[in-house]
C-alpha cells in the first residue's frame, strides 16, 4: 500500500460513558481520539421518502493502514464534515490494510464533546 494512494484525511471519534437524561435513557458522546489517512470509495447508497421526510443511506468503504487494536466498531468516523458509522472491519491476509465498512449517520444525531 503506497502512502500516494490514501488522499483523504478522517478523524476517528472515540465513545465516551453515556450519560442519563431525565428519562433513565442513555445519551452517546463521541471525542477526539486521533487522525488517519484513507482511500474512501462509494459501496452503495439509496434514498427513500418516509412520512413525507427524504432520507439517504449512503455506504462508503475506507482502506487504511493495518494497526491492531486501533480501530473498533464504537468508533465514529468524521469525514468531510459527515459523520459514519464503522460497520465492519476487514484485514487483508497479509496485515498490509484493511477495509473499514462505514455508513453515514443522519446529521445532529450524535453528541461531539
Amino acid at each position: 500500500m503506497l502512502p500516494g494512494n490514501q488522499r483523504d484525511r478522517i478523524e476517528i471519534l472515540n465513545e465516551v460513558e453515556a450519560a442519563k437524561d431525565s428519562y433513565s435513557g442513555r445519551n452517546k458522546s463521541y471525542t477526539h481520539a486521533f487522525y488517519d489517512r484513507a482511500n474512501i470509495s462509494w459501496a452503495s447508497g439509496g434514498e427513500a421518502m418516509i412520512g413525507r421526510m427524504g432520507t439517504e443511506n449512503r455506504t462508503f468503504k475506507a482502506k487504511v493502514r493495518f494497526r491492531i487494536g486501533r480501530f473498533n466498531e464504537r468508533q465514529v468516523i468524521a469525514w468531510r464534515s459527515e459523520y459514519y458509522n464503522i460497520r465492519s472491519i476487514d484485514p487483508d491476509r497479509r496485515r498490509n490494510y484493511m477495509i473499514l465498512t462505514i455508513d453515514r449517520i443522519p446529521t445532529g444525531t450524535i453528541d461531539i464533546v
